[in-house]
């Protein structure tokens, strides 16, 4: 029972894909391979234990992302800001979903590494880490793109007149290619079997989200939220709204104070989500995207160092991660 509790919702699709592989026509195309493919192999080495092999590779693979991002704040600010960030970032109220059969904490210590090694300009690493994010999630064309940022502008520096640009360009067309490896050869096996190369992303539509305007869905967002206030049986839309607002104010610090190549990582990881609109609920699963934003979490580290609010936080964030947890596990809807 301990370890099928946290079995509910999108763990389910892994776990049967990790098993049994994708169909054509049941949607299980918008899952990325990235995540069944590490339960699968693990699970070969323990002898067929798909489950098993789930929570190891999450639980091991946050535990790495915790110590990459450590280092990576560590690297763009101080010991201090880093040891609050990942404090913070293991009692954010979603980031159970880092321990439960779901694809966060893989993709997370992909993203964190492949930002990590691309502010050291080490690009091979940058290029494998960020392959790995984007044939674990959509959302790591987002990576992708801060990459090849961080090396077009580094390579741009150290060059001079038109043949530095052009090298810079050149080099950084190839990390983008690389970078692209992961969702590239994804798309190309769905070609190949089906004819359709965005077959994962028509399958999103299976799940009752279409393409919005962003702004447009931030206002049913608020709308729902404002709307279902105090009412039981609907207050996911309210939770939504917390995490949105809280999302959306650290995004903005870190768009006005970081680097270039983490403002285009956290606007487009903020805005892509909101372009896809959930019928019904327009903030749905917002609480499971944004925990995977790195920047996110040096703002909120940054304001409790600032207000001497890191006690607070702990508390508050420890407190919804309790709260979070207990209605996945029993089925409510937190996904």
């Amino acid at each position: 029972m301990t370890f099928t509790a946290w079995e509910r919702w999108d763990a389910l699709w892994y776990l049967r894909i990790a098993t049994d592989g994708y169909s054509v026509g049941d949607h299980s195309a918008a899952f990325f391979p990235g995540y069944p493919l590490a339960i699968r192999a693990v699970s070969t080495l323990l002898g067929g234990h798909p489950l098993l092999a789930s929570y190891l590779v999450s639980n091991l693979a946050f535990l790495a992302a915790l110590v990459v991002v450590y280092r990576l704040t560590r690297h763009e600010f101080d010991t201090d800001l880093a040891r609050r960030t990942v404090v913070l970032l293991a009692v954010f109220p979603s980031a159970f979903f880092f321990l439960a059969p779901y694809s966060e904490a893989l993709f997370l210590l992909a993203s964190a590494s492949a930002l990590y090694a691309a502010r050291r300009s080490r690009w091979w690493t940058a290029v494998l880490a960020a392959a790995a994010a984007t044939a674990t999630r959509s959302a790591g064309v987002v990576v992708a793109a801060a990459v090849v940022f961080e090396c077009l502008r580094q390579t741009a520096a150290r060059g001079t007149g038109s043949a530095g640009l052009l090298r810079a360009v050149g080099k950084s067309c190839v990390v983008g290619l690389g970078s692209l490896a992961g969702i590239g050869s994804y798309l190309l096996w769905w070609w190949r079997r089906t004819g359709n190369a965005f077959e994962p992303f028509a399958a999103e539509s299976g799940w009752d989200r279409y393409l919005q305007w962003p702004w447009v869905t931030l206002w049913h967002g608020v709308e729902q939220g404002l709307a279902y206030i105090g009412i039981y049986a609907s207050g996911y839309h309210s939770i939504d709204l917390i995490v949105v607002v809280l999302a959306l104010a650290a995004g903005m610090w870190a768009v006005l104070r970081l680097p270039v190549s983490y403002r285009i990582y956290t606007a487009a990881s903020l805005v892509a989500p909101l372009c896809l609109e959930f019928s019904g609920r327009a903030f749905m699963s917002m609480v499971r995207f944004v925990v995977v934003v790195i920047p996110l979490f040096w703002g909120f580290a940054v304001f409790a160092r600032r207000f001497h609010a890191s006690t607070a936080m702990v508390a508050v964030f420890g407190a919804g991660l309790g709260l979070f947890s207990l209605l996945f596990v029993n089925w409510y809807w937190i996904y």
